[in-house]
């Protein structure tokens, strides 16, 4: 994994899981980004019981813990601007 990314994509997917004979809900958190040389990998996928702006902020959280560094803006749906700076 490099450490730096100009490009950096975070979603949710929410499946339908059956989980103890009862169907579920989960979310599903993507991180693809393209390194330096242009190409894309797959940073990590986490999944929850729900998408929220709590579980992001594990995310990057981790992702910033592992050396990931971003030098361009990121996209993403679901967290304001705010929530977003304080990771770069």
């Amino acid at each position: 994994m490099a450490s730096i990314y100009p490009i950096v994509w975070l979603d949710a997917i929410h499946y339908k899981i059956r989980e103890n004979g009862k169907v579920a809900g989960k979310a599903v958190y993507t991180i693809l980004g393209v390194n330096l040389e242009g190409r894309k990998e797959v940073l990590g996928l986490y999944i929850s019981e729900h998408e929220g702006a709590n579980f992001w902020l594990q995310v990057l959280t981790d992702l910033s813990n592992r050396g990931v560094k971003w030098t361009m803006p990121v996209q993403n749906w679901s967290l304001t601007i705010s929530q977003l700076a304080m990771f770069f």
